[in-house]
């Protein structure tokens, strides 16, 4: 079942750090805390469809998020942003799971999945946050011109570790399947620009953020 209040309440002059410590590790937007009202229902409906999964159908409750944030791009684009903590129906584990949806002109053209397991002491999940999934949608269905190749991958991966830097004070991670993945060469890109490094976990590789912002 789906807890709550597992994300700690934010007092004015703590959100105030934290959304400052955001803006150091990701200074080209501008965050912002918002409320459920503010979320578009195209957006909310994604929200709500993560909700609902790898939960009994029992346990699942509507608005089940602890807060919203938002981000504002240069390009006009935004990054809508939930909080949730889920307790998973099959292994019982417990996840701070933050949830990115990035938009435009009212459509969505990417989704991402921050996931910090804060019951699992081994030593995948133990102090390692991590990416659990990202995409861009290939084509903007109102303009028909592709999502590909404008560098919204990385910027998603950016936000993110903005994200689990300010929130867990903590870098963010891969998986250990990005190796079969389209995310391989972006975290490839950030290895040689020095913004992340290539570490083994167990027989597999793994990527993780450096621990200074940019």
């Amino acid at each position: 079942m789906n807890t709550t209040e597992q994300f700690p309440k934010i007092e004015d002059q703590q959100q105030k750090e934290i959304l400052i410590k955001f803006k150091e590790y990701f200074p080209s937007g501008d965050i912002e805390e918002i409320s459920s009202e503010d979320i578009p229902d195209f957006v909310m409906e994604l929200f709500e469809r993560k909700s609902q999964q790898f939960i009994d159908l029992k346990d699942y409750k509507p608005g089940d998020f602890e807060r919203f944030f938002l981000i504002k791009h240069s390009d006009g684009s935004k990054t809508y942003i939930a909080q949730q903590t889920k307790t998973y129906s099959t292994n019982k584990d417990t996840e701070m799971l933050v949830y990115f949806v990035d938009s435009l002109d009212e459509e969505v053209f990417g989704y991402s999945e921050l996931r910090f397991n804060i019951s699992n002491p081994s030593e995948y999940f133990k102090d390692k946050p991590f990416v659990g999934y990202t995409e861009t949608y290939g084509i903007n269905k109102n303009t028909g011109k592709t999502n590909r190749k404008k560098g919204l991958g990385t910027r998603r991966l950016l936000v993110m570790n903005a994200f689990s830097n300010a929130f867990y004070a903590l870098p963010l991670y891969s998986d250990t399947l990005t190796e079969e993945e389209n995310a391989k060469p972006i975290w490839e890109k950030l290895m040689q620009q020095g913004k992340a490094k290539k570490i083994k976990e167990g027989e597999n590789n793994r990527y993780v953020f450096s621990t200074d912002p940019e």
